[in-house]
């Protein structure tokens, strides 16, 4: 389940999200969080169920992938409450709370109890 975004986080944030339309509807997005100088957080990774043949959801995690390469960073985090099985099954490793930055480790939401998983880049 994504995390509940107001329009104004949306509005502040939005050069951190990457959008695939098609005839002006969202097939789907993902945003890209650097952490610190080495290492960035995936967030907010959603596809349209309906459009799942094309893949919409690894094409924008490649895209992040590719992104996070540009930025010279080495490590992708993704915290999930359901889609462990899909990113490890992508290469990224279970990882621990211990292993986030500090300043991600801080905003962790115990509450939520979401999977860590990490990917070298």
């Amino acid at each position: 389940m994504l995390l509940q975004r107001s329009r104004d986080k949306l509005e502040a944030e939005i050069n951190h999200f990457y959008v695939i339309e098609q005839d002006g509807r969202i097939l789907g997005s993902a945003a890209l969080y650097p952490l610190d100088d080495q290492c960035a957080e995936l967030a907010a990774l959603t596809a349209d169920q309906a459009s799942s043949e094309h893949n919409i959801g690894t094409k924008l995690l490649r895209h992040i992938e590719e992104r996070a390469r540009a930025k010279s960073l080495q490590t992708l985090f993704v915290l999930t409450t359901q889609a462990s099985d899909w990113f490890k099954e992508r290469g990224f490793v279970m990882s621990s709370i211990k292993e986030l930055p500090e300043n991600r480790q801080a905003l962790y939401n115990l509450q939520r109890n979401s999977l860590i998983l990490k990917k070298e880049l």
